[in-house]
């Protein structure tokens, strides 16, 4: 259960949650941005429909497609190797939908980014493992 900053007594609404997201979504475009890379706000344009993939980032012939966590460290949930492998999977099934982002032309990565440190030792084996095309990153805001 996550607590509401300001009364520390309340778990966060939905629309809080979603904002908090959001705000922290935006955070690390705009960190990007500033990198020099080409950024599409994939969650903010598509909500719902994004497919697990929030941002994608765009630099020379490397494309990255980002999932965003602004969650607690002191919630019970970490991020496991399971959810690394499904959004390696939608990373995957996006590049093929999209003519635009063939295999051929980028070399695609998924990069996980968190505002604190949620990985379960899992999904951090998994990522030493696929190096190559898996990193995950702890980003404070």
């Amino acid at each position: 259960m996550e607590l509401n900053k300001e009364t520390k007594t309340e778990p966060l609404t939905n629309k809080e949650k979603k904002q908090k997201g959001d705000e922290y979504e935006a955070f690390i475009a705009n960190h990007l941005r500033q990198q020099g890379y080409t950024i599409a706000e994939h969650g903010k344009d598509n909500g719902v429909k994004d497919h697990g993939i929030d941002i994608i980032a765009k630099m020379n012939k490397n494309i990255y497609f980002i999932q965003c966590k602004n969650w607690s460290a002191k919630s019970s949930y970490k991020i496991r190797d399971k959810e690394l492998k499904i959004s390696r999977q939608d990373a995957r099934d996006y590049m093929m939908k999209h003519p635009l982002y063939t295999l051929s032309e980028y070399k695609m990565k998924l990069l996980y980014i968190v505002s604190e440190d949620i990985f379960h030792q899992s999904a951090l084996h998994y990522a030493r493992e696929h190096s190559d095309i898996v990193e995950c990153k702890v980003m404070p805001m």
